[in-house]
């Protein structure tokens, strides 16, 4: 199979390429705040995000049967590669709905935006490529001073200091081990994205039940007073868009060049931290939303540094958004 060349993105109205800008946009910009508001209304994560790859699974079975997609065969080795995969899949889902439901939606970002300071170091120990360039060292450096001057601004570390940060530390570490371990699953299986997608979405579906029945969380979740019109539409809403962003990050991909695709994913997040600020009471002060955005600057700064012995890096910069956003290969979409 040859490679795929990148294809300078021709903004039309109603091109192929502003189309899929802005349903990724759409969907990478709401998503954080509707899950928010999820958790807000109804307060239990295992059951949110088990209704989420449940509803991504039916959705893909639908546009199975109409023609839409195909999915590979599942083979052992494959299956035993995501059925590991799965596992960080479960941690990183449910500490971002932890950490969404124990902090703001500002801080979960700032925290995010520090996963390529420790990609960086696993991309040179574990997958082959080359020490940051001085580029990628600049944008982690800037990542991580507006991430020290988030926390020494926050009220909330005041008050009760790295305890306030628990869920999003540990939600940064697994989301970091799954990006690794997904770059590893890229290279070594050629799955289809509708494949990847399934496979993730369905193996993560029981795991959930089970965290939410040994918590009691999902006794609580199903309590009927939850259920008002307005949480099932949210809830709707998040299922929805949930299973949108795998499928339009990947056509966005296919569309813009890797530097396009970075500067959409910066926007992205500013789109979600400027509906935070108009729709949501809980945010950052404006200092802590100017040091966010430091972090996003800098997230937007990264790029990916080249294999060892090859001459221009590979897949994309820190932009990108996925479950498994490993640069090359199947995505599935991020929460």
């Amino acid at each position: 199979m040859g490679e795929k060349r990148e294809i300078t993105p021709s903004f039309d109205a109603l091109s192929p390429a502003t189309l899929s800008i802005i349903s990724y946009s759409i969907c990478s910009g709401s998503l954080l705040l509707v899950n928010k508001l999820a958790m807000a209304s109804i307060p239990s994560a295992p059951l949110v995000t088990s209704l989420q790859c449940a509803f991504c699974c039916a959705a893909l079975f639908v546009c199975s049967a109409l023609g839409y997609v195909r999915f590979d065969p599942f083979t052992w080795p494959l299956l035993r590669a995501y059925l590991i995969y799965g596992v960080l899949f479960v941690i990183g889902i449910y500490t971002n709905m932890r950490a969404l439901e124990s902090s703001n939606v500002d801080t979960v970002i700032v925290f995010r935006s520090t996963v390529p300071l420790f990609v960086a170091g696993g991309d040179y120990l574990w997958m082959g490529r080359e020490a940051p360039s001085r580029r990628s060292v600049l944008s982690m450096v800037l990542v991580a001073a507006g991430c020290a001057a988030f926390v020494a601004v926050d009220a909330e570390f005041h008050l009760k200091g790295w305890a306030a940060y628990g869920w999003c530390l540990v939600y940064t570490a697994a989301i970091g081990a799954e990006m690794l371990f997904g770059k590893a699953i890229t290279s070594t299986f050629n799955a289809s994205l509708a494949t990847s997608v399934l496979l993730t979405n369905a193996i993560g579906v029981l795991p959930f039940l089970a965290i939410g029945a040994a918590t009691g969380e999902l006794r609580r979740g199903l309590d009927a007073r939850f259920f008002t019109p307005g949480a099932v539409g949210v809830l709707l809403a998040s299922c929805a868009l949930s299973a949108g962003i795998g499928f339009t990050s990947w056509w966005c991909r296919s569309l813009v060049t890797a530097t396009s695709f970075t500067v959409v994913g910066v926007v992205n997040k500013v789109l979600t931290v400027l509906l935070n600020i108009l729709v949501w009471s809980k945010h950052a002060s404006p200092a802590g939303t100017a040091f966010l955005l430091l972090c996003l600057a800098g997230g937007a700064f990264y790029e990916q540094a080249p294999l060892r012995g090859a001459g221009q890096p590979q897949g994309h910069g820190g932009g990108g958004e996925g479950k498994r956003t490993a640069g090359e290969g199947a995505v599935v979409p991020q929460k």
